[in-house]
């Protein structure tokens, strides 16, 4: 039974990893648009989405619409408008 025990918890953290890692790269992803003035929302709005997207559905879910949410982002601009 121990090593069930010692599986479950290498699972556990296992989960908690890959879903840090990700959402890292999902606010670094989101992060890279604000800095560039591509995204006007405020970090609050961003986590926000990110916790909400992942409380509601699922980690998964959370970061697939932070992905869509930086495409929808990128397709919404012009090649070279900068807003300047």
């Amino acid at each position: 039974m121990a090593w069930i025990e010692g599986a479950a918890k290498v699972l556990r953290y296992d989960q908690i990893a890959a879903f840090s890692a990700g959402a890292g790269r999902a606010l670094l992803s989101v992060g890279n648009l604000k800095r560039a003035r591509i995204l006007n929302a405020g970090w609050g709005r961003i986590v926000g989405v990110l916790e909400i997207a992942t409380l509601v559905p699922g980690p998964g879910a959370g970061i697939a619409v932070m992905w869509a949410w930086g495409e929808e982002v990128l397709v919404g601009r012009k090649v070279g408008d900068r807003n300047e």
